[in-house]
Order: structure tokens, then sequence, then C-alpha cells
């Protein structure tokens, strides 16, 4: 059963919202699989020498992966939400009619001014930093962009019928927590992917 609404066609890209990090944990995956990433035991900086000796810097993939880093930021059932403020403005949204002008995703994870509100690996945490944090070591890894590796390790082998994309900051960095976008076909074959164990 296929069935589009509200004047879509199978060709239109479907945006992701949140299942881009479904996406991005299969790509972990595959990273870890060709060799892109050692551990999950790794620091992040271990694979983007500018975090070295910065604080987020220090984040084990496992922690980054299951958003448990620490890092302190507010989005979803913590309190007071702050991540506009301290993530979604600078790294992606920007403001007003400048949309995403001169956002740099990678440079708010470097600089980050606010630290950790708890041990990393003890608390989960809902956070888009942390699924940034692991776009950073793929791409790190693999010397290319996540979407060049996305192409290359999952979109090719899996058989995808149609091209996808990832939504980027202005710098180009992928917005891996939420800006993945195929068509519905494409999703179906991710599905079934997964329903199947990789195969």
């Amino acid at each position: 059963y296929e069935n589009y609404e509200f004047s879509r066609t199978a060709d239109m890209r479907f945006y992701s919202k949140s299942m881009a990090k479904g996406v991005l944990s299969l790509l972990a995956g595959l990273a870890l699989e060709h060799g892109v990433l050692d551990s999950l035991d790794d620091p992040i900086e271990k694979y983007d020498g500018r975090l070295k000796g910065k604080p987020l810097g220090s984040v084990k993939l496992r922690h980054a992966l299951n958003m448990s880093s620490g890092v302190d930021i507010c989005q979803l059932g913590c309190g007071q939400r702050n991540d506009y403020e301290r993530w979604e403005e600078r790294a992606f949204l920007g403001t007003g009619r400048r949309r995403t002008f001169a956002t740099d995703a990678d440079k708010v994870a470097i600089d980050w001014p606010w630290g950790f509100s708890h041990p990393s690996g003890t608390r989960f945490n809902y956070s888009h930093v942390d699924p940034h944090l692991v776009g950073m070591a793929i791409r790190g890894g693999a010397g290319q962009s996540l979407a060049q590796f996305t192409e290359k390790a999952l979109w090719q082998p899996m058989g995808a019928q149609s091209d996808a994309l990832w939504f980027t900051d202005s710098q180009g960095s992928e917005e891996v927590a939420g800006s993945f976008s195929a068509t519905l076909r494409d999703w179906g074959r991710i599905g079934l992917l997964v329903a199947n164990k990789g195969s």
C-alpha cells in the first residue's frame, strides 16, 4: 500500500526531523565496520583535532551516541529550555529573515562555554549537541563530508531509488539531529534494512 496526500508525489523527499538520528546511528555502526572509527570508547577529539583540549573533545563516542555526554543544555524534559540560545541559533537556525546566515555548528561545539551539567556517561539528556559530536567524529575519521560517507557506506549499498539530502549550516556541516530528507520508498528501504538487521 502506498498513498500520498496533500499533492505529494513519489519523487518528493520527506523531511526526517529526529529520524535523522536513526540514520546517524546506522552511519556510526558502518563507520565502526569500515574502520573509520576504532572504538565507541574513543573521545571525539581523536577524530576531530579541533576539539583537542576543548571541553566537548573529551566526550566518548558511546556517550554522545546515547545522549549521555553531560553537556549543559536543556532541550526536552529537563527544566527551562535553553537550547535555542546555546545551540540552535548559532549552529543551524540563525534568526529572522537571515535564517541560517553565518551559522557554524562545529564552531559552537568547539567553543562550547557552558561545560557540563553532570559527569559524562551518567545521565540521559536529549539534545542536538550529542549527535553533532558523532557527526564530527565520522567526518573527521572518514576525511569527507557526512553526505559523501552516507552515499558510499549506506545509500548506494542499500540500493536507494532516489537521491537524498542533508540540510547543512552555512559552512556545509550536516545537521545530523533532524535534517535528512529522502523519498518515502527510500525511508521504507531504511526500515527494511533495520528490520532485517542490516541485510
